[in-house]
């Protein structure tokens, strides 16, 4: 069995337009399918590059400093 989990975070979809989305976070519907089809044989997860490098500067920030932050 293979799973295949896709984190894509936010995409700009016909129900999500009106959201006050960050432009520099979201992506398209067809960017997303584009991505999983060029890695669908690399990996089991599945981030766009924006969210990779969100989520390692997130995990460098101290779990002290962390847990006190506003978000």
């Amino acid at each position: 069995i293979n799973v295949l989990t896709i984190l894509p975070g936010f995409v700009i979809t016909k129900m999500t337009r009106k959201l006050p989305i960050p432009t520099f976070v979201a992506d398209t519907p067809e960017s997303i399918s584009n991505l999983i089809y060029k890695n669908k044989l690399r990996s089991n997860e599945i981030y766009p590059m924006k969210w990779k490098i969100i989520m390692i500067i997130i995990t460098c920030i101290p779990e002290f400093i962390f847990k006190r932050m506003k978000i």
